[in-house]
């Protein structure tokens, strides 16, 4: 009687173990893909989050807002504050007029719109919103909409 293995039982435990790897393997590459998508969407969330506390605070103590679609004037204590789109092909948000970018530089801006509302009886309100864009490692593409509504207290 033969004590080793014979040919077939070796290539069987070969494919066997070759199929084990491979599913490792591909298991591994998912996970730290879907691990890069998470930071870069939580990145997303954190710039969208910067942006509208901004535009919130510059919202804070408004005497009037005036906006213009992809852009935004408020007074306030007598002095104006801009918000527009800027830089190359709009896809930055500025402040003021020096083009000083509050986004990421890789973090795209795309569709800004800024409209003030009036109700009529005395309540005007402006409405913030902009898709925020960024790339993965892996080159794809993660978007996120983002809104807000601040109502100006006279």
């Amino acid at each position: 009687m033969s004590r080793g293995f014979t040919l077939i039982e070796t290539l069987i435990y070969l494919a066997l173990l070759s199929l084990i790897f491979f599913g490792l393997f591909v298991s591994f590459f998912a996970i730290v893909e879907g691990a890069g998508r998470a930071a870069v969407q939580n990145r997303l969330q954190d710039e969208g989050g910067f942006l509208l506390a901004k535009i919130g605070w510059a919202m804070n103590g408004a005497e009037s807002v005036v906006a213009d679609g992809s852009g935004l004037q408020v007074l306030s204590a007598g002095n104006t504050l801009k918000i527009y789109s800027c830089g190359i092909n709009n896809k930055d948000l500025c402040w003021q007029s020096d083009n000083a970018k509050l986004n990421d530089s890789r973090i795209e801006l795309a569709n800004p719109v800024f409209n003030v509302y009036s109700d009529g009886n005395g309540v005007e309100s402006m409405k913030a919103s902009f898709t925020l864009r960024t790339r993965t490692a892996t080159g794809q593409i993660v978007a996120r909409d983002f809104e807000t509504t601040e109502y100006l207290m006279k």
